[in-house]
C-alpha cells in the first residue's frame, strides 16, 4: 500500500521546481551603473536598444499607463495636463532605461547633459508650451521628486525672456509653499553663461527688477548680492571680469 506525501511536502516540490524553471528562463539584464551616461548619445522612446528585454519593456510602460490612468477624466477645457503627463510618461521610460535617477539629475553638469538629449528637447517642447499650466498642476502631475526636477528643468532649456518669466512664476510658488527652496536654487542655477549673466546684464529692466525683488524675498541670506545687482556694481564688475576672459 502506497503512502500518500503530505500536502506541504508536495506545495514545497512544485514551488522548487517552478522556481528552477524561472531560473533556467531569467532574462539576465546588466543596467548602466547609476550616475553613467550613456557615451554615444540617447535613444528615444520608439527605439530602444535591442539589448532591452521586451519583458521590462512591457513593465515600463504598463507602470507609464497606469500613472496615466489618473488623468483619463481630464476635460478638454484648459487645465488638460493629459498631454504633459503623457510626454512625462515617455521620458520617464528613458530615464528608467538610462537610470536617471534623483541623485543624478540633481548634478548640475549631469542634468546640463541631459537637457541636451533629444527625449528631453521633446519634453521640454510640450511643457514649455503650456509651462504655467504645468507649474499650477505640478503636484497633480509629478509622482516622485524626479518628475518634479524634470519640470521645473524646462525653465534652463530656452532662452533669457523665457528663463526670467519662468523664474518669477517659481519665486512665487516658494512663497506660497507649493516649491521647495532647495528646489528653486537648483532651477535657478544653470552652467549657461547667459543664464547666469542676464540678470547682471539686464538689471534696469522692469521685468528683471520686479523678479529680482522676489528673490531677495525667497532668499535674504543673499540680499546684498542682489543689492549689487539692482545698484549696477554687479554690472561694472562683470564687464571687468568679461576684459579679463572670465566670462564666454
Amino acid at each position: 500500500m502506497k503512502t500518500r506525501k503530505p500536502f506541504y511536502v508536495i506545495a514545497i516540490l512544485s514551488m522548487a521546481i517552478m522556481m528552477s524553471r524561472h531560473a533556467e528562463s531569467a532574462v539576465i539584464y546588466d543596467p548602466m551603473p547609476v550616475g553613467k551616461l550613456p557615451p554615444n548619445g540617447f535613444f528615444s522612446l520608439d527605439s530602444p536598444p535591442e539589448s532591452f528585454p521586451e519583458e521590462l519593456l512591457c513593465k515600463v510602460r504598463e507602470n507609464a499607463a497606469a500613472q496615466c490612468a489618473p488623468f483619463a477624466t481630464c476635460t478638454t477645457a484648459t487645465n488638460d495636463v493629459r498631454h504633459i503627463r503623457a510626454a512625462l510618461d515617455s521620458l520617464d521610460y528613458v530615464c528608467a532605461t538610462n537610470q536617471w535617477n534623483y541623485r543624478l539629475v540633481e548634478e548640475a553638469m549631469n542634468f546640463e547633459r541631459i537637457k541636451e538629449s533629444p527625449d528631453y528637447r521633446a519634453f521640454a517642447s510640450v511643457v514649455s508650451n503650456d509651462w504655467t499650466l504645468a507649474l499650477e498642476h505640478l503636484d497633480e502631475l509629478a509622482t516622485n521628486d524626479l518628475e518634479r526636477l524634470l519640470i521645473l528643468g524646462v525653465g534652463k532649456t530656452y532662452d533669457e525672456d523665457f528663463y526670467i518669466e519662468h523664474m518669477g512664476a517659481l519665486a512665487s510658488m516658494v512663497t506660497n509653499n507649493l516649491v521647495l527652496a532647495e528646489e528653486f536654487s537648483w532651477a535657478r542655477a544653470s552652467t549657461r553663461f547667459d543664464l547666469q549673466s542676464c540678470l547682471i546684464r539686464r538689471y534696469q529692466e522692469p521685468k528683471v527688477i520686479a523678479l529680482i525683488d522676489k528673490y531677495k524675498a525667497v532668499q535674504p541670506d543673499r540680499t546684498n548680492y542682489w543689492d549689487s545687482v539692482l545698484s549696477g556694481v554687479a554690472y561694472t564688475n562683470y564687464l571687468e571680469e568679461v576684459k579679463a576672459g572670465l566670462w564666454q
